[in-house]
């Protein structure tokens, strides 16, 4: 038999081993990806929905409430004793 015989004789189907539970975690290849995949998911969702959410406020009608306190009403509010206890 020559060289030419054994690269061009059909060979048996190669089956692949079941997979358990654990294996994904098992492999290199995964291992790496699976490990970083909630720092990725973190930071996207500290940075991106903030950013993408300010990109939809400016293109529509959002208004932000104010508050403001007059001094008289500042006045008021800090004579009562229970709140001036806190305050000191």
């Amino acid at each position: 038999m020559s060289v030419q015989d054994y690269i061009s004789a059909p060979s048996e189907p190669v089956v692949a081993a079941p997979r358990t539970p654990g294996s994904l975690a098992d492999g290199e290849a995964w291992l790496w990806r699976i490990m970083l995949a909630p720092a990725i998911l973190y930071i996207v969702v500290l940075v991106g929905v903030p950013f993408f959410l300010s990109l939809y406020y400016s293109v529509s009608d959002v208004t932000v409430p104010t508050f403001r306190m007059s001094r008289n009403q500042f006045r008021v509010n800090f004579r009562l004793p229970r709140q001036a206890k806190c305050v000191l």
